[in-house]
């Protein structure tokens, strides 16, 4: 017989809880400053370790956040670097807290978009983007209770309130799998018509087992280059309602962890595009959910010695699969 708990419909992006009040306080506890947490302290340290391993250069590869750690390093230790490789490039424009409406917007479009060209797509799943849209609304209004299996107690069973906020998180967390992204058209299709057998037995647990995010160094990170950012500021023309309104909660609570945290702020010129000589791969997938060729191009108008490599999912959208039927 399983147990069966209710869990909270909260999200990882839920910055305003007690357990994140808690967290803050034990870090500081721990750390004593957590101001000290910062991406140009990251930096020197990266440099402390290529000192420390005896090497007179180094070749640095950086991944999302990394990419912008190596910008840091190509500002203040250029002279110890002898090539940079950045995929998935982030702009030090770009501000993770007002301007994420707009590359949720494009990827949601791109993908949508992307199906309703394909003949199998359009034909098997007719109007996706419009159905999606409204079976999140509904679910909004009359939440969906979906059982699944606890992933950190085998043998038990958690009961998910499924909300339209909850699935569309999940969704976009999708994208980001490989072998899971083309099976988003058949997910949608399912759950619309009352069959949520995928969206209980893969994409909730992958989210409730995702433990891999070290969401304190996040936080300070995030706070010290953006603690200052007005919520307000994210744009509202133009974009889905939904996602406008998604955004903009996450920002508020964002700001306010922040100021609950008291994270300094570090230098304003931080922010301040990059410019430098060293040889650097900027590396970008045209369907990324977060990172766009786009940032790659922006960030490279600042480098003399730049090669730009984009990789496309080799058609216009990534296709469609259905699951294997016994």
């Amino acid at each position: 017989m399983t147990d069966t708990k209710t869990v909270p419909n909260q999200k990882r992006t839920n910055w305003n809880d007690e357990a994140f009040r808690a967290c803050g306080e034990r870090l500081a506890r721990e750390a004593t400053d957590l101001s000290a947490f910062n991406t140009m302290e990251n930096a020197n340290d990266v440099d402390a370790i290529r000192k420390a391993l005896g090497y007179e250069r180094i070749a640095f590869y950086g991944t999302s956040y990394g990419t912008e750690l190596g910008q840091y390093l190509l500002r203040q230790h250029p002279a110890n670097l002898h090539a940079v490789v950045l995929d998935a490039v982030v702009p030090m424009q770009f501000n993770l807290v007002t301007q994420v409406s707009s590359v949720k917007q494009r990827i949601a479009q791109k993908y949508f978009q992307g199906c309703e060209r394909e003949a199998a797509c359009r034909e098997a799943y007719p109007d996706l983007a419009r159905r999606l849209l409204t079976l999140l609304d509904r679910f909004d209004r009359q939440p969906v209770k979906v059982p699944i299996r606890d992933p950190k107690n085998p043998g038990k069973t958690v009961v998910v309130k499924l909300t339209g906020e909850i699935l569309a998180d999940a969704l976009y967390q999708a994208l980001y799998i490989r072998d899971v992204r083309p099976l988003i058209p058949y997910i949608i299709d399912r759950a619309d018509r009352g069959d949520f057998t995928f969206i209980s037995s893969l994409l909730l647990p992958l989210q409730l087992d995702n433990d891999d995010h070290a969401i304190g160094m996040y936080t300070t990170v995030l706070c010290a280059e953006r603690g200052d950012s007005d919520p307000s500021a994210i744009r509202t023309s133009g974009f889905n309602p939904r996602l406008v309104r998604t955004e903009l909660k996450g920002a508020q609570a964002q700001i306010e962890v922040c100021k609950d945290w008291n994270i300094e702020l570090l230098p304003r010129d931080v922010l301040e595009p990059v410019k430098s000589d060293v040889p650097t791969l900027l590396l970008s997938g045209d369907f990324d959910p977060i990172t766009p060729p786009a940032f790659a191009t922006q960030v490279a108008a600042g480098f003399s010695r730049a090669t730009l490599v984009t990789f496309p999912p080799g058609r216009s959208w990534p296709g469609i699969r259905e699951p294997m039927r016994e």
